[in-house]
């Protein structure tokens, strides 16, 4: 049987620490420029939250399933029009609120 090595060189362990350092002066810059963080976080929920808790989920079942019962696939359209509302209005009120903070 093969078996899968993984070999790890000191560019790509660089670079990993390099994202990791540069996602954290990020953040930091964010949260010194945003006196409410909250409203921040708020906003990358409303926008990353639903789209892992729900549309990639149905597009995997869309996709992957093409034998679902007409009752289930009106189901799952509902959810993802539920959620794409739902994402759109919480990502709409955590920009007016920070538009309202930076201002």
């Amino acid at each position: 049987m093969n078996e899968l090595i993984i070999v790890e060189s000191w560019e790509y362990t660089r670079n990993c620490y390099l994202v990791r350092v540069g996602f954290l002066v990020f953040v930091f810059g964010m949260s010194v420029c945003i006196d409410k963080m909250s409203i921040f976080v708020s906003l990358v929920g409303s926008l990353c939250g639903t789209s892992l808790g729900y549309v990639i989920p149905f597009l995997i079942i869309h996709y992957m399933d093409k034998e679902i019962p007409l009752w289930k696939a009106f189901i799952n359209w509902m959810v993802l029009t539920m959620t794409i509302v739902f994402g759109v209005l919480g990502a709409f009120t955590s920009l007016i609120d920070l538009v309202k903070d930076i201002a």
